[in-house]
């Protein structure tokens, strides 16, 4: 009978057993030239080592590149002209001038005529000694720091903008002095002195005494209407500035003592005693709506009964409704049996059989680890193992066959401590089904577990 070959294998990582192999319907890339000439194309070009416009450009055998030159655009003023500079700044960047405000100015042989100087740039020059050569690249700056002048305030009667400051006189100063905003809070503050600060304005003084603008008249009509003189009676003492009422309390105390609830009226709010309690909550009880319990009694006592009390009945006391029926076992069978597809259980032995089997193979060799009757099972996943010395193969292997008893098999999830110690084929040998182990070395143990399915 004829055997398909193994389709892929895994083992260190993947290996494919084919010239393609594809992941998701997608081509997977190798190192092959076909691959990275197609690379190559989806970037344009070709590569070489000529410098020929749009290709990549690669090293030549002497691990250089025959283009020899890299040339980019530079973005910003590398070179310049200071007699087209606009500002001194700029044209002292370019001509070399040094402005360091100790030394004369260096200039080369550059004219600064169309150079316009700030007032920054202008005072940097103050005591500086210059040649009259030297001064004379500063000629293009002599209009504008007329205009920086005439920008500043008159000594006359000036227009002053932002905020303007000014000496502050002594305090007490009269005189045309200007009056500065701290000479003015320290007037206010000797004129306040201490007072609090809810009596330091002439609003809250006058709030004080009631906005009253006879409030010296209305003071002393007030005073008028007074007792002058005070009499201490029966329970009253003046001691000094001090009245005082003596011996009541103790009298209010007593009286208040020597009362009862009997002794006070008792209104529409009545007192809430225990004996009324209790009557009011069982008067509450026994007059609620209930279902299936009866309550009677009085505040004295109660009396609770449930009617079918549920602890102590059953599933067969309770009445099945029409839905939310009991799931009892046979119901439950029922409905498993009507999930479509039905899966019948079944025993395990009537579709798959687990076999086992080891030996010593004592001369490199192949040899059947496993068989069974391709009549009785056709497909089967194993477990083989091979063992020689300190180290172990093990090997995940997965068959089938088709009506023509052709083997399809897929040996995968290969694991080894020294590399591969055999290999792992199937074939049909007349009436069985064949698991063949081909070891590598002499003196080698193979043992093969796995499950047979009909």
């Amino acid at each position: 009978m004829a055997t398909v070959s193994k389709d892929f294998k895994v083992k260190n990582g993947l290996i494919v057993e084919g010239s393609t192999a594809t992941v998701n319907n997608f081509d997977v890339l190798t190192k092959k030239t076909d691959d990275q000439n197609y690379i190559i194309g989806l970037i344009g070009g070709t590569a070489t080592d000529a410098a020929t416009a749009n290709t990549v450009v690669k090293r030549n055998g002497s691990a250089s590149f025959s283009a020899n030159v890299i040339t980019a655009n530079l973005v910003g003023d590398v070179t310049g002209n200071a007699d087209t500079a606009t500002t001194l700044e700029t044209a002292r960047n370019i001509a070399g001038v040094s402005f360091d405000g100790s030394s004369n100015i260096d200039i080369a042989t550059t004219n600064l005529t169309n150079v316009t100087a700030t007032a920054a740039e202008v005072n940097v020059l103050d005591g500086i000694t210059a040649t009259t050569t030297e001064l004379n690249y500063l000629s293009g700056a002599a209009s504008n720091v007329q205009a920086q002048l005439d920008n500043k305030a008159p000594l006359a009667s000036p227009a002053l903008t932002g905020t303007p400051t000014a000496p502050t006189a002594t305090s007490g100063t009269n005189s045309n002095v200007l009056a500065t905003t701290a000479y003015v809070d320290g007037a206010v503050s000797g004129l306040v002195d201490s007072a609090p600060d809810l009596l330091n304005t002439l609003n809250e003084l006058a709030a004080a005494i009631g906005d009253d603008a006879n409030f010296a008249t209305t003071l002393a009509n007030s005073v008028a209407l007074k007792q002058n003189i005070l009499t201490a009676g029966d329970n009253i003492d003046i001691t000094g500035n001090t009245i005082s009422v003596t011996g009541m309390s103790n009298a209010i105390s007593s009286a208040i003592d020597a009362l009862t609830t009997s002794d006070i009226e008792e209104g529409t709010n009545e007192y809430y005693t225990n004996t009324r309690a209790k009557t009011s909550a069982a008067e509450l009880l026994t007059s609620a709506t209930l279902t299936n319990i009866t309550i009677t009694g009085s505040g004295s006592g109660l009396t609770i009964s449930a009617e079918n009390g549920v602890a102590d009945s059953d599933t067969d006391d309770l009445s099945e409704g029409t839905s939310n029926l009991y799931f009892t076992n046979a119901r439950a069978v029922a409905a498993l049996e009507a999930v479509v597809p039905d899966f019948v259980a079944v025993e395990i032995n009537n579709v798959a059989k687990q076999i086992a089997a080891q030996a010593t193979v004592a001369t490199a060799s192949t040899s059947t680890a496993a068989s069974w009757a391709k009549a009785d099972y056709r497909s089967g996943e194993f477990l083989v193992k091979i063992a020689n010395g300190s180290h172990t193969d093990v090997s995940k292997v997965i068959l089938t066959l088709d009506t023509s008893d052709n083997v399809a098999i897929t040996e995968y999830a290969m694991v080894g401590t020294n590399g591969s110690l055999g290999s792992v084929t199937a074939d049909v040998s007349g009436t069985d089904v064949r698991v063949r182990v081909t070891t590598a070395n002499n003196n080698s143990d193979v043992m093969i577990v796995g499950t047979i399915l009909k």
